[in-house]
């Protein structure tokens, strides 16, 4: 699925990349250049919700998931509270004529 076209793709750049830093003495540099700065751009470790550190793939997929799942998670509000909120906003309604 996603994960193994993710695989391919990384090969595939990593072919490409291979070829350029064999091809000519700038292209080394410059290939030297963007390794370190992909090297810059990935995340090592993350901390858990426990305060530990994890360096492990699995581990960081888990916690990424778990702080994704929490941020978009949506309680579920009564249709009550909704109507209590609205009375309190005073908000203009629409006459009837123009409905």
């Amino acid at each position: 699925g996603l994960l193994e076209r993710e695989e391919l793709a990384q090969k595939i750049k990593s072919a490409k990349q291979n070829y350029f830093e064999d091809a000519n003495k700038p292209g080394r540099w410059l290939s030297y250049k963007l390794r370190k700065e992909r090297q810059c751009k990935k995340i090592n470790h993350l901390i858990n919700q426990q305060g530990q550190i994890c360096y492990d793939s699995g581990e960081k997929k888990k916690i990424v998931r778990e702080y994704y799942e929490s941020l978009y998670y949506q309680k579920k509000v009564q249709e009550e509270e909704i109507q209590q909120y609205l009375q309190k906003a005073n908000l203009p309604r629409i006459p009837k004529d123009v409905e």
